[in-house]
């Protein structure tokens, strides 16, 4: 889980090193309250973390380093020639998911701000994290898709002026209620969502001479502040559930249809007392269950959203960033 953010030229240092030297100092720091990821994952089964201390990865520049990790985190800090610096940081899934990296990203900031401008880290409004403390359970779930292609894919960046999202938003609305099942106030992420399934299907389609392939999409609901037992939003781990729709044939990707079922299915979510009622079904699933599921889902299409997430105030004490963005880690993922 990639997120990158990138720094325009400025004067503040003198040189990349001092760049590079001033966010490991507080990097280390950071690492204190969020002491798992600077653990190890251990392969057992189950599986589990050792927080053994041992540290992260840090990378300055590139690495063609293609060996197992089971570091959790890795940090890549690329200095550009013309003077601007990009902040890569990357978080192993099965420690938390996008809302726990951007929580550590955020405190990761802050406190290099504070030790930039000689302050005390005290008075950095810091984003310590919230651990959750279970009874051991024994649960060894395998990765969700793990059979979904990751060599040769591509992260293509597509820019959607607001002017062209009120648009759609316009016009699936009015598509809606021609159908008879009028979905108001639709949000920016859900007539994009719609959209961009119904562009790829019919890719996907023409690419297969026209046959159309039964296919789905996958969209992970951040669970802290929709469960009845709220839980607060510096809670580390992966606290999502998915919701997957299908899509068996060309009539089921009209708007009414996709965003209404992301609607309902969402609204279902909200229905769950706390995260070890909505974990406890899957954690008795057996593994050939979850392997059969996970196979289902490998021809579905995975939709997330930065929108909501801390993502443009992450100031290492040089300004805000001129862009943040996600790297892409599968096929198919938007």
């Amino acid at each position: 889980m990639p997120i990158v953010a990138f720094y325009p030229s400025s004067n503040i240092h003198q040189s990349p090193r001092d760049t590079t030297l001033e966010l490991k100092n507080s990097l280390s720091k950071t690492l204190t309250q969020y002491y798992p990821f600077a653990g190890r994952l251990k392969e057992n089964s189950p599986s589990y973390v050792d927080c053994n201390d041992n540290g992260v990865e840090f990378i300055e520049a590139s690495n063609d380093n293609e060996d197992s990790i089971t570091c959790p985190l890795s940090v890549q800090v690329n200095h550009f020639a013309c003077g601007g610096v990009a902040v890569a940081t990357s978080l192993h899934h099965k420690f938390g998911d996008a809302r726990s990296i951007f929580n550590f990203i955020n405190h990761w900031a802050r406190v290099n701000a504070a030790l930039f401008h000689s302050r005390d880290i005290k008075d950095a409004s810091l984003v310590n994290p919230h651990l959750i403390y279970y009874q051991n359970r024994n649960t060894n779930l395998p990765e969700m898709m793990a059979s979904r292609s990751r060599v040769g894919c591509v992260t293509t960046s597509f820019s959607f002026p607001n002017e062209k999202l009120k648009e759609l938003k316009a016009k699936v609305t009015a598509m809606t209620v021609e159908s008879g099942q009028p979905i108001m106030n639709p949000t920016r992420v859900e007539v994009l969502t719609w959209l961009i399934h119904k562009c790829a299907i019919r890719a996907n389609t023409k690419t297969n001479s026209g046959a159309f392939t039964p296919t789905g999409m996958v969209f992970p609901v951040d669970m802290r502040n929709i469960l009845v037992e709220k839980l607060p939003g510096t809670t580390i781990g992966n606290i999502i559930l998915m919701i997957d729709v299908p899509t068996r044939n060309g009539s089921e990707f009209e708007p009414h249809m996709t965003i209404g079922e992301l609607r309902k299915r969402k609204t279902q979510f909200q229905s769950i007392r706390n995260f070890e009622a909505a974990t406890g079904p899957i954690a008795e699933m057996s593994t050939e269950t979850i392997l059969e599921i996970s196979n289902g889902l490998n021809n579905y299409y995975v939709y997330s959203s930065l929108c909501g997430f801390p993502t443009y105030g992450i100031d290492f004490g040089w300004g805000k960033p001129v862009k943040v963005t996600m790297g892409g880690t599968m096929k198919n993922y938007f």
